[in-house]
């Protein structure tokens, strides 16, 4: 399989050009393409899989960061009072308390 890196292609009918990905011709006109230096052989192997982490590695040895076996339960918290008919009314105020 390859694709193509400048240039374009005719093939089947069509151009594929360097935007339209990987495409798969006979070993040799790929080998003949890719010899021009207009083409480049791609992987299609599958990528590995990430292997699984060892759950002993991650283990906490030294006791940090370890939760309590027994936490207390969060208590619910209280709704604040709305305290607006306590307040009192803000002094009359005269023009001569008034500074500018």
């Amino acid at each position: 399989m390859i694709e193509m890196i400048s240039g374009a292609y005719g093939a089947k009918g069509r151009l594929i050009r360097p935007a339209d990905g990987a495409f798969s011709l006979t070993p040799a006109e790929e080998e003949r393409l890719v010899g021009r230096g207009v083409a480049r052989y791609v992987d299609t192997s599958p990528e590995p899989e990430p292997p699984e982490p060892d759950p002993e590695e991650f283990e906490d040895r030294d006791g940090v960061g370890e939760a309590d076996p027994d936490p207390e339960p969060a208590k619910p918290s209280k709704p604040k009072k709305n305290n607006k008919s306590k307040q009192e009314a803000p002094p009359d105020l005269s023009p001569e308390d008034v500074v500018v």
